[in-house]
Order: C-alpha cells, then structure tokens, then sequence
C-alpha cells in the first residue's frame, strides 16, 4: 500500500509544474502549451493534451513564473496568458466562442491587461480611422497631388501616436523599476527600439532575476 501511494504521487502534479487547467465545451483534439525557453530560438512545445469533453489540464516543469505564454487550441485559435503562478490559471468558455474565454487565475495578466488597454484608448490609430483612411487612399490607382498631402499628414500622425504611445510605456517603466509587469511592457511594447529596450532594462530593480520573462529579456538584450 505504501508502494501504491509513493507511486499515485510521484504521477501526481510536481510542486514545480506550472499547471493551467479549464473547461472550454464543445472543445475536442490536440491543445499545445508553447512558451519561449531562455537560450531556445522561437516557440517551445511545453506541453500537448488530447482534450476530451473540453477538460483541460496543460502541465509544464521547464517554466518559471512569471512568464508569457500561448495555448493553440486545435489550430482554430491562439490563446495568449500572462502567468504568475505555477498553479491556478483557469480557462472556461465555449468552443464556438473562443474570443470570449474567461482566464482567471492570474493578477498579473489582469494588470496588464488593464494597462493595454488603457494604451489602446489614449493612443491608437485605429480609434482615430488613420489606418483605414490610409489603406484607402493607398489603395487608388492614381493619387492625386491632395491624395499624396493627405496620405503624408494620415502618416505623420500615425507615427506621432505611436511615438507617444512608447514614450508612455517609458514613462511607466521609469517609475516601476521593480515591478514585474515593467518586463512585460519592455517585451511587448517595445519589440521595435532596442535600443530602448537595453537602456530600461539596464535601470530595473526586480528581485526575481530567475523567472522566464527576466531571462528571456535577459538573453535578448544582453
């Protein structure tokens, strides 16, 4: 009997899996956990469950909270998760409505969440209808002298949004030095300055130097 038990927990989940669990209905096949590994070029299959009656159960020992990672549900969609803890993220939804999944489990990732979303209100240009007003314009067969001064002042303040939506990212970097979502709003929202990106890094605070979103940063800026 005791044998039996050592056995059922060495079978059970590890204190260190990062476990995200769930019940999407109606969802039946293949879901893939992927992440990216410090050292790993590109996206790492974690983990890889046939999913029966919607039950989700994705486990993953090489990962170290925080950390930014993705579910693939059969191919049909792309779920992105902030997780902050090894264990309880949880998925719940309908297979027929994959863009209104409900992930609790996870402050960070509703922080974040947050303050995108606060991003997209105060500086985006698809709000202000420059991208469809320029891919309109582009899209004539002859632009007209009017056409080409529109186009250019369409996409000086595109640029000027985006610019000011950096220099905000920066900004809230500058002031939370030692807070965890700083690392996801320097990958993320800064993919395109690198040079950005090395500087701020450079004047971070987090105690958690071993987590998978600080190595990832790590490695990449170094």
């Amino acid at each position: 009997m005791i044998l039996g038990s050592a056995i059922t927990l060495l079978g059970a989940c590890t204190p260190l899996d990062v476990r995200i669990t769930g019940n999407i209905q109606g969802l039946e096949g293949t879901v893939k956990l992927l992440a990216e590994i410090p050292g790993k070029g590109g996206f790492v299959v974690l983990a890889q469950q046939n999913v029966k009656n919607g039950n989700i159960d994705l486990r993953a020992e090489q990962l170290v909270p925080p950390a930014q990672v993705w579910i693939d549900l059969k191919g049909r969609k792309i779920i992105e998760l902030i997780i902050d803890a090894r264990k309880g993220t949880f998925i719940k939804g309908q297979a027929d409505s994959l863009d209104h999944l409900e992930i609790t489990g996870s402050a960070l990732m509703t922080e974040y969440k947050r303050t995108v979303q606060t991003l997209d209100e105060r500086f985006n240009p698809e709000k202000e209808g420059h991208e469809a007003k320029i891919i309109e314009i582009s899209q004539k067969k002859t632009l007209t002298r009017d056409d080409e001064v529109r186009l250019g002042m369409l996409q000086a303040a595109r640029l000027r949004l985006i610019g000011r939506r950096a220099d905000y990212v920066k900004l809230l970097v500058r002031k939370n030095p030692g807070q965890e979502l700083s690392l996801f709003l320097l990958k993320n929202e800064l993919a395109d300055s690198l040079n950005a990106q090395k500087k701020l890094f450079a004047t971070l605070a987090i105690r958690d130097k071993e987590s998978n979103i600080y190595k990832i940063l790590e490695n990449q800026l170094r």
